[in-house]
């Protein structure tokens, strides 16, 4: 220590005593080295610069050493951060994957349930239409024959609602093919008459007839729902016949229908 420094240790006892700490700025340097040592430098190597436009920067042996293990240790923090992001992002890809799932057997349910619901429905209006409130309908029944001379068709059109007769529509017409057979049509005319006659006046008998001198035609229309069964119960039909079939109160569609195919009568549905 020369003779300068220690007349300014002395001036400075003076003021702070001695008990003064003396300050060493060669620490600070000395950190300010170690910083700038830590201190990732990227420089060129005056060759590559010189001969090749594309500069590669290269790093000293330390500083690489210091920034491995900085770089092996965020590779581990790193790893273990996208673990648990990728465990998140496979639960949020398997959440709508779910619930896309679920809304799909709803929707499956709600078209099976839906179709089930249709087909009952449709049973349901089949059953009350028929069987309930009843549904009418068409059969039709008729026969015919023709020879060397004549020729005759007879049709009962039955409307029925569950086995109950509403009213039978009657065509009978009869036709002379040749002279020998016209005088027949004044026999059939008499036999169709009979029933004319004898319903006329009743609630429910309506007919009418048409001839010339080669056929005759009757048409019938009989009303169930007008016929005053009680007047017929005193009446016997097979020798003052009202009908060409004969009637009572328990007469059903069934009845009739059987009545006429063991006549000879064909009987089909009507569309």
């Amino acid at each position: 220590m020369d003779n300068k420094d220690k007349d300014l240790k002395n001036a400075l006892d003076d003021i702070f005593g001695s008990d003064f700490i003396e300050i060493d700025t060669g620490k600070k340097d000395d950190a300010k080295e170690e910083l700038t040592y830590h201190k990732k430098e990227v420089f060129y190597k005056d060759s590559e610069i010189k001969n090749d436009d594309n500069k590669t920067p290269f790093f000293s042996d330390d500083v690489m050493k210091d920034d491995e293990v900085k770089e092996n240790k965020d590779n581990d923090n790193y790893d273990e951060s996208l673990n648990i992001i990728d465990s998140v992002k496979e639960q949020d890809e398997d959440a709508p994957k779910e619930k896309k799932d679920n809304n799909f057997l709803s929707n499956k349910k709600i078209i099976i349930w839906f179709i089930i619901g249709f087909i009952i429905g449709i049973i349901l209006i089949y059953v009350l239409v028929n069987y309930v409130f009843g549904l009418e309908k068409v059969v039709n029944c008729s026969t015919s024959a023709e020879d060397i001379g004549y020729k005759y068709t007879d049709e009962y059109k039955i409307t029925y609602k569950k086995n109950k007769i509403i009213y039978v529509q009657s065509t009978y017409t009869y036709t002379a093919l040749s002279d020998e057979y016209k005088d027949q049509i004044d026999y059939v005319k008499n036999e169709k008459l009979k029933a004319i006659i004898n319903s006329n006046g009743m609630p429910g008998f309506t007919y009418s007839y048409e001839n010339s001198d080669d056929y005759f035609k009757v048409n019938g229309y009989l009303d169930f729902e007008l016929i005053d069964f009680k007047s017929l119960s005193g009446i016997n039909q097979e020798s003052t016949p009202l009908s060409y079939f004969e009637i009572s109160k328990d007469l059903t569609f069934e009845k009739l229908k059987s009545n006429l195919e063991k006549s000879g009568y064909q009987c089909t549905a009507s569309k």
